[in-house]
C-alpha cells in the first residue's frame, strides 16, 4: 500500500532550510527551489519529499564542488 505524501507549509520549510520566505520566493522564481502545490485560496504547501530531494541535491553539489577546491 502506498503511503500518502506529506505536505508541509512555509513555516516548516523555513525551519528545515534556515531560509526566509523572501529567499524561498527568489529561489522559486529562478527555478532553484521546488514549486509549491496550491492547496486552496491563498494556501500553498510543499511535498516533504521535494524538499528532501532539494536538500540532497545541495549536498551532492557541495561534495562534487569540494573536489575542485
Amino acid at each position: 500500500m502506498m503511503r500518502p505524501h506529506k505536505i508541509i507549509h512555509l513555516a516548516e520549510i523555513q525551519s528545515y532550510t534556515g531560509l526566509r520566505s523572501h529567499q524561498i520566493r527568489e529561489l522559486i522564481k529562478y527555478r532553484e527551489f521546488p514549486y509549491p502545490l496550491k492547496l486552496g485560496e491563498g494556501q500553498v504547501g510543499w511535498l516533504e519529499s521535494d524538499i528532501s530531494d532539494w536538500q540532497a541535491n545541495l549536498i551532492e553539489r557541495r561534495e562534487w564542488n569540494s573536489h575542485w577546491l
